[in-house]
């Protein structure tokens, strides 16, 4: 689904931007809750990383990924470079993942529509630091 997706991918980028979200964050989403194992394995990786470090350092972080972990997670940081990520942001992308696993499961639809998540999504990328 591209909406978890997307979701996924801004989630990662707001905790990369703001490590200070870890303790937040941390226990509101699981790896398994990702659509795919990548996102979830990056996502696992960063918040443990902060727990280790109290930061996220990319060249850190590529020690215990491939090179093609490493583009992924390069081409995420680039996306949302310009864009300031805010907690309540990180907060509405883990509303979607698991809005997204419960409608795997057969639960309901999630609140917002595919057009109305990527128009948050753009609005986001259209904003400026």
């Amino acid at each position: 689904d591209k909406r978890a997706a997307a979701a996924e991918e801004m989630l990662i980028a707001a905790l990369a931007q703001n490590p200070e979200y870890a303790p937040r964050l941390k226990g509101q989403v699981v790896e398994e809750q990702f659509s795919t194992p990548l996102t979830g394995r990056i996502f696992t990786l960063i918040l443990e990383m902060i727990d280790r470090i109290g930061d996220f350092d990319l060249s850190v972080a590529a020690a215990e990924l491939t090179d093609n972990e490493v583009g992924y997670l390069s081409g995420i940081g680039a996306k949302y470079l310009p864009v300031k990520l805010s907690f309540d942001d990180a907060k509405a992308c883990i509303d979607v993942i698991l809005e997204q696993k419960e409608k795997m499961n057969g639960g309901s639809v999630g609140k917002l529509s595919d057009e109305e998540f990527e128009k948050y999504m753009q609005s986001k990328i259209g904003k400026k630091r």
